[in-house]
């Protein structure tokens, strides 16, 4: 059951993941020259990494849906954007830059792909040294 708290979490969350993503493009943007969408790659491999990390994490500690909404759907929903991936990879085939269209998609999905598995097998092997679970 959706409830106003789940709606707050998700909007608090989503509030500063997009204020992130803003912040990180731009600086991203601002220290490179080149035409390869950088900015986007960064924030969806990031992004990746931790929802591998929180995942775990709240699969085992799922005591606050506030949390794991705030966090996993609003601010990680947020900071990783599918859409501008696809206005980018678009950009991109319409300037006849194949190898860059393909290297952006590869990349994007594969390094992302790739982080939340670094993430979610990290965090396990730490909660299992740690005797979290």
């Amino acid at each position: 059951m959706v409830s106003w708290s789940h709606l707050m979490g998700i909007g608090i969350g989503g509030f500063v993941g997009s204020i992130l993503r803003f912040l990180l493009s731009s600086l991203i943007t601002n220290s490179s020259a080149s035409v390869f969408p950088y900015a986007t790659l960064m924030v969806n491999v990031i992004g990746s990494l931790f929802m591998g990390i929180l995942f775990v994490i709240f699969s085992y500690h799922t005591n606050s849906e506030f949390l794991q909404l705030g966090l996993m759907t609003g601010l990680l929903g947020a900071l990783t954007t599918f859409s501008t991936f696809s206005v980018e990879v678009v950009t991109l085939l319409q300037e006849q830059l194949w190898g860059y269209a393909l290297t952006y998609i590869l990349g994007n999905v594969l390094l992302s792909i790739f982080c939340c598995y670094l993430g979610m097998s990290l965090t396990q092997w730490v909660y299992q040294r740690l005797s979290l679970f």
